[in-house]
């Protein structure tokens, strides 16, 4: 059975227009979500002082943010199937983003530990529903690509979230101190976004209205090819495939990646503050490994001729224009920092479009060549 029942530049736009009309507003979201994330830091170097919160008790509200995380991960993946994606996701949006928001009214541990822990059981089951998602429309052949594009989403957050908040950090009124209207207003977008995705999103290629008769066949006989070409899986008990040799291994690689952000977003602003205000660096450190990134940009370009490639090289850009902002370097050092960083972003996002649109009829010629 062909999975593709219309012409195969049809099939192209509708890649196209599934691509243009998904992506940028699902890498908004994760870009709040994550922006949600890692403002605690920035609201600790005036919250921490202002509630008496000592060091373990921050620590340990921040903590159980992954407690809930981990606890709320697979029930909430239940959750997908029993509401439906689009509706789930936008619920779990709205919910977190009002605890967000209650964030503003902490008056003491209690409060800080109890609203953390929700808001992290709220986020628990956003980046998996998104991922499922991505099933939904892509087929396998792009779904890599469409990630790695997707979380760009969450050095971006980083580059901007920290400029954000920092200004927010000066705001003073309304009865309101800055830590409190940074959480009012970096969570508002989430339960604004929360709506769109209800009122903007479709389940999939079948309730797309944007989508021709002919584009919506053409996905859903592809997606359901390759459904039923997979191999029939074993039932396995929860508890074996918890304490599986593979998850564990993954599991672990993976925790090891979280816990270098997790405690950087913890942890950064007021390492950072505690340097005082005439530092003395040594900036040599991010400059050796910000050189590396004058050949990224080419690389992934001429030789990986991959929309992988240049993306990782734009994130790789955005965290040393990062660096830049908070290495506390004397300014001819930053400078140069900014200057790799910002060429490293510069050339690959406007190669991007061009990779995107050789990648996807590089796809269209596989796909034929395989009928």
């Amino acid at each position: 059975m062909k999975p593709l029942s219309v012409e195969p530049t049809e099939r192209a736009v509708a890649m196209r227009k599934i691509t243009w009309r998904l992506v940028p507003f699902l890498m908004l979201c994760y870009f709040i979500s994550y922006i949600d994330r890692i403002n605690i830091g920035f609201a600790a170097l005036q919250m921490r002082g202002e509630l008496n919160l000592s060091a373990t008790a921050y620590g340990l509200g921040g903590s159980l943010f992954l407690v809930s995380y981990c606890l709320f991960s697979v029930p909430s993946n239940a959750g997908l199937q029993r509401f439906g994606t689009r509706q789930w996701i936008a619920l779990l949006m709205i919910v977190w983003g009002a605890l967000s928001m209650a964030m503003s009214m902490v008056t003491g541990p209690i409060s800080f530990y109890v609203l953390r822990f929700l808001v992290g059981a709220a986020e628990a089951g956003f980046f998996p529903g998104i991922v499922f998602y991505i099933t939904r429309w892509f087929p396998a052949s792009y779904r890599a690509r469409i990630a790695s594009i997707f979380l760009l989403a969450v050095p971006l957050s980083s580059f901007v979230g920290s400029t954000l908040s920092g200004a927010l950090m000066e705001m003073h009124g309304g009865g309101l101190r800055g830590w409190q209207w940074l959480f009012l207003i970096e969570g508002a977008p989430s339960v604004l976004l929360g709506f769109g995705f209800l009122w903007l999103m479709a389940d999939g290629p079948k309730d797309a209205r944007w989508l021709s008769a002919g584009q919506k066949q053409a996905l859903i006989d592809e997606l359901e090819a390759e459904e039923k070409s997979k191999p029939a899986g074993a039932s396995m008990p929860l508890i074996k495939v918890l304490f599986d040799r593979q998850v564990m291994a993954l599991s672990l690689t993976y925790s090891g990646v979280l816990s270098v952000g997790v405690c950087l977003s913890l942890w950064q602003p007021q390492l950072i503050k505690a340097f005082g205000p005439n530092p003395k660096p040594a900036p040599d450190v991010y400059l050796a490994a910000a050189r590396r990134l004058r050949v990224a940009p080419e690389r992934c370009i001429v030789v990986e001729d991959s929309v992988t490639g240049a993306s990782a090289a734009v994130a790789a850009g955005m965290t040393v224009l990062g660096f830049a902002g908070g290495a506390h370097a004397p300014e001819e050092q930053a400078e140069k920092l900014r200057n790799v960083g910002a060429n490293a972003v510069f050339y690959s996002m406007r190669e991007l479009p061009l990779l995107v649109e050789s990648w996807t009829q590089d796809q269209l010629a596989a796909t034929s060549v395989g009928e």
